[in-house]
């Protein structure tokens, strides 16, 4: 009798914050790339990251939608982050839609805070249906902004 090859159950292979998961499935070996945090990366907790619209910047219409969802790939890279990220007014429904929602939660994965202003959640009847982030206080905003060393706007 030949011997029989056995596949692991999973095998990882870190490579910066993804890894590649082998899982088998009835003979039949699947392949996902999935996302690994990375103990490496840890955020400025001094920085602020202040998100005040859905989009970056103004121009062709969809442009800063895209752009948003570069910056925060990007972002989820990077070895820099912020210690905090604030959603106000329309940036709000970036915790909520995809591929947004999805983005932020890793970089909460990463250790950054995510906030999302209930005001603004509840003008945008939001308030049951955060993908990402917590719901925060204008108070709570307040204190983050004022005790950051620094804060960047979009």
């Amino acid at each position: 009798m030949g011997e029989k090859t056995v596949l692991p159950q999973t095998f990882a292979e870190i490579d910066l914050n993804y890894y590649l998961n082998l899982v088998r499935d009835d003979s039949a070996v699947k392949e996902c790339l999935n996302y690994a945090p990375s103990k490496s990366f840890s955020p400025d907790k001094n920085a602020l990251l202040l998100i005040t619209s859905d989009s970056i910047g103004q121009g062709l219409e969809g442009l800063g939608a895209v752009l948003f969802a570069e910056f925060f790939q990007s972002l989820i890279r990077s070895k820099t982050k912020p210690g905090v990220i604030i959603l106000v007014n329309s940036g709000v429904t970036l915790a909520n839609k995809e591929p947004f929602a999805g983005r932020l939660l890793l970089l909460e994965e990463q250790g950054v805070k995510i906030m999302v202003c209930i005001s603004s959640a509840d003008k945008y009847g939001m308030m049951d249906s955060i993908k990402a982030g917590f719901l925060a206080s204008m108070d709570e905003i307040c204190t983050e902004i004022l005790s950051a060393a620094k804060v960047v706007t979009l």
